[in-house]
């Protein structure tokens, strides 16, 4: 079998001051890492499996992000901050064929199918129980694991979900959460 070596053209990127960088194509395959002058002896480096990731990565270290003008939260593309955009205005273009519930992002689209096929793509290597969601599945992995990585900055009580977390953190502040108050019983729905 033949080998075969990719060579990718440098790129030098200036900033303010100037940022003499180099690029490192690592022994396992096409693995780009951009190194700066100051951080080659340094044995934490980003790597990324595409230039045009490690170009996007870039812009997270810049100044120069587009913003939305509503809540100000930076991107580091402008397609995103457009697909952002849509929470505000309410557009919503992508449609379920099954139930016409209508979804401002093509991913909620897709989650959402799997409400009408059963589809649960996301399978517990442990127990074999399924999810339609990885976030569901990397949530019910913990239970396996034990991990209880959120911690209690009061009395350093262990949680294994943030929204655990949050529900005792009320227990310290005394203050009840009641679901009557945010949906009245006579509320119009």
């Amino acid at each position: 079998m033949d080998n075969f070596i990719y060579f990718q053209e440098a790129q030098t990127v200036q900033t303010e001051p100037l940022d003499l960088s180099v690029r490192k194509v690592s022994e396992e395959g096409l693995q780009l890492q951009d190194l700066s002058i100051n951080e080659m002896n340094k044995e934490q480096t980003e790597t990324f499996s595409q230039s045009s990731h490690l170009s996007t990565h870039k812009k997270t270290h810049t100044a120069k992000k587009p913003n939305c003008m509503i809540c100000g939260k930076g991107f580091s593309k402008l397609s995103s901050l457009n697909r952002h955009n849509r929470i505000h205005i309410g557009e919503k273009p992508h449609s379920c064929v099954v139930c016409k519930k209508s979804f401002s992002q093509s991913w909620h689209l897709n989650v959402h199918r799997r409400t009408h096929t059963g589809e649960k793509p996301y399978s517990c290597t442990i127990c074999g129980k399924s999810f339609s969601q990885s976030s569901n599945l990397g949530r019910h992995s913990k239970s396996h694991t034990g991990e209880k990585s959120r911690n209690c900055t009061i009395c350093n009580q262990s949680f294994s979900q943030s929204s655990s977390l949050n529900v005792h953190k009320r227990m310290h502040t005394g203050i009840k959460y009641d679901m009557r108050e945010t949906f009245p019983t006579d509320a119009i729905f």
